[in-house]
């Protein structure tokens, strides 16, 4: 519990701005849907996208609605922006403690690795927390400035299902740092395969092996917009999301275990 606390709080800065800058972005994104409903016909403007960016705004149910505009403004990439600060965090976990020369020390302490790493990335999981709820209480918060209807539930559902994702990428990333000394290249390749994954998700064909292969991934298997319009939350989907996050995590923890780290 030490090491957990002593990772969330040596991190609470980073914290601090992704929280504020994400919450006042949801906030801004929420304010502007007034003027927006009566100007655009969001439909037929979407409609001139490509088909992978109209795969990535999600089907739109109705408008106008604030909930349509949130899900094409934000939700629709809310996953990916928050994946950079999941990864960002959980990549380090490692390759910090290599790149600053600490994972010495840190390993010969009277705790088993796989415990150590466990509470460090449970630190992670309570600071992405942190950041779901301050931009899901930005978003609440503006509809009831705006006197949209206030749907707590929908909202809510939406969220949980987009920090389920974000907890997977984390462990991914943890995974990822094990086979990196340096910091920088854990992470920027760690999201270059993320980006990739989500464009192949949207690019790939509708049916057959690549549609398939699609499926089995947490970034494309999760639909945030069906738990977003009240069609029930998707259990069977969040599965594939905690397999990957017990599988990845696990590889993670057996990396760590064999790797050297004394000098």
């Amino acid at each position: 519990m030490a090491i957990f606390w002593q990772f969330f709080k040596a991190e609470r800065g980073t914290v601090i701005v992704w929280a504020a800058v994400m919450g006042l972005i949801a906030a801004w994104i929420a304010s502007v849907y007034p003027s927006t409903a009566a100007s655009i016909d969001l439909p037929a403007w979407l409609s001139h996208y490509p088909s992978w960016l109209r795969a990535m705004a999600g089907p739109i149910p109705e408008w106008p609605s604030m909930k349509a505009w949130v899900q094409i403004e934000l939700l629709s990439y809310l996953q990916l922006l928050l994946a950079y600060f999941a990864v960002a965090l959980a990549a380090g976990i490692y390759t910090r403690e290599l790149e600053q020369g600490t994972a010495e020390f840190l390993f010969t302490l009277p705790f088993p690795r796989w415990r150590i790493v466990l509470a460090r990335l449970g630190a992670v999981a309570m600071q992405s927390a942190v950041v779901h709820a301050v931009v899901y209480g930005a978003v609440q918060g503006t509809v009831v400035v705006l006197g949209q209807p206030l749907e707590v539930a929908a909202y809510l559902r939406a969220f949980l299902v987009a920090y389920a994702v974000n907890l997977s990428l984390a462990a991914f990333a943890l995974w990822w740092g094990t086979f990196f000394s340096e910091y920088s290249k854990a992470v920027v390749t760690a999201m270059l395969i993320i980006v990739a994954v989500c464009l192949f998700n949207l690019t790939a064909p509708s049916s057959g092996p690549l549609r398939q292969l699609a499926l089995w991934n947490p970034l494309s298997n999760v639909n945030v917009f069906h738990a977003l319009w009240g069609r029930g939350f998707p259990w069977a989907d969040l599965a594939v999301v905690v397999v990957f996050f017990v599988i990845f995590t696990g590889l993670a923890l057996i990396r760590v275990e064999r790797r050297e780290v004394y000098s």
